[in-house]
């Protein structure tokens, strides 16, 4: 398996005992997260069989009724194009369900309405003048916010974080750090 140490860095950092305000919450981890994670799917379902859109690097859901995934976590390493961006993002954004690990072919649980979903993206600190990546990100997280209510009717919520480690991650809006803004969009939608 590849390694993914920016997926490390920032798994390490997305534990339980950081959202003690909301219990009863399981975190689920892809394996280039945590080691002993596993692969996450989300699916669309409509009618018939759940299709698979994607596989997600973090999911947090909760553990009693309703069970649901709450907040869904992408992390991009080194694709950090818009196309990459909007198309991680869209993929979620449409899926309705997920299946934990050993849930069967009727373990299927449903996807909050609203759920978070957060993107983080690896990057260095861009030399002035040198990158617009940045102002590319921006963009890209303001249209997207800018179609949250029309298209998605308020299911969605969408978080962009970018920085060269988890400990230096910045909102590409302002505002609250990675663990912080989960928890307040928890305590906000319990």
């Amino acid at each position: 398996m590849a390694t993914h140490p920016f997926h490390r860095e920032v798994g390490a950092i997305i534990r339980r005992q950081d959202f003690p305000k909301s219990a009863g919450l399981k975190i689920l981890k892809d394996e280039a997260c945590d080691e002993e994670g596993h692969k996450i799917y989300v699916y669309n379902r409509t009618t018939g069989t759940p299709l698979r859109f994607a596989d997600v690097d973090i999911l947090i859901a909760t553990k009693k009724k309703p069970k649901e995934a709450k907040v869904i976590i992408e992390i991009e390493e080194s694709n950090v194009k818009p196309v990459q961006i909007f198309g991680k993002f869209f993929a979620s954004a449409f899926s309705n369900c997920y299946l934990p690990k050993g849930g069967g072919k009727k373990g299927y649980l449903p996807i909050a309405e609203p759920a978070l979903f957060v993107q983080v993206l690896k990057s260095s600190k861009p030399k002035k003048g040198k990158s617009k990546k940045p102002e590319q990100w921006k963009r890209v997280d303001e249209s997207i916010q800018a179609v949250l209510e029309t298209l998605f009717k308020g299911e969605w919520q969408y978080s962009l974080f970018w920085g060269p480690q988890p400990e230096a991650l910045v909102n590409i809006a302002g505002g609250k750090g990675l663990v912080d803004s989960i928890q307040a969009f928890l305590e906000q939608n319990p």
